[in-house]
């Protein structure tokens, strides 16, 4: 049986200091994946993009699960350390990163469908992120891309937004937006993005130590 998402889903492309008010119910169990779905929004991506990049990421977002593939363009045999940010309107983590699977994409081909899990989200807008980080068997030079969803959680329940709706309801790209005369601001510590890379980095750095052992 074909995979069908079981909520609206929008597909998103390439290029959280919240309070949980009340227990949200534990997710739906992840439905398999047989095959692949985003074939044609792939081709829309090189089409809007004038060129074909190294890496093409499509992903649909669920009440259940983030299933995403992956298109390697390279000439090189990659595998992918995967994971999933969770932050609020302003960009603040909400709940602690997600380490997906392991996921391998041979040169010039796109992989079949693979899933991460979606927590128990608290009510609320919530923006989740996948990162991906391949690197060839050789260690060459890594390989990274992402793609986001935008969630609003009522009562446990997961509503896909479309970017519009996200950024009239949290106005979440205005608020680093520094006023005439105003310094800039300085953030403190990492962003939960950047956390989130130095996990996959210690992960394929982990794998090739293993390797070469």
């Amino acid at each position: 049986m074909p995979w069908r998402p079981e909520t609206r889903a929008i597909f998103v492309l390439v290029a959280c200091a919240a309070c949980m008010r009340r227990p949200a119910p534990e997710p739906p169990p992840v439905l398999p994946v047989d095959e692949p779905m985003c074939a044609a929004s792939l081709e829309l991506a090189h089409a809007c993009t004038g060129a074909r990049a190294d890496l093409v990421m499509c992903s649909v977002f669920t009440a259940s699960a983030v299933t995403s593939e992956i298109t390697n363009n390279t000439d090189s045999d990659l595998v992918f350390a995967t994971g999933m940010m969770i932050v609020d309107g302003r960009g603040e983590e909400l709940l602690p990163a997600v380490l997906g699977p392991e996921v391998r994409v041979r040169a010039q081909s796109t992989n079949r469908p693979w899933q991460i899990a979606m927590p128990r989200l608290p009510d609320g807008y919530v923006q989740v992120e996948v990162m991906v980080l391949g690197t060839s068997a050789d260690g060459g030079h890594e390989r990274f891309t992402s793609s986001e969803g935008q969630l609003r959680v009522r009562d446990g329940q997961i509503e896909v937004l479309d970017f519009p709706a996200w950024y009239e309801a949290t106005n979440s790209m205005n608020v680093s937006v520094v006023l005439p005369g105003q310094p800039d601001p300085v953030p403190e510590g990492p962003t939960p993005g950047e956390r989130l890379y130095e996990q996959l980095r210690a992960q394929t750095q982990g794998r090739r130590r293993l390797s070469a052992g």
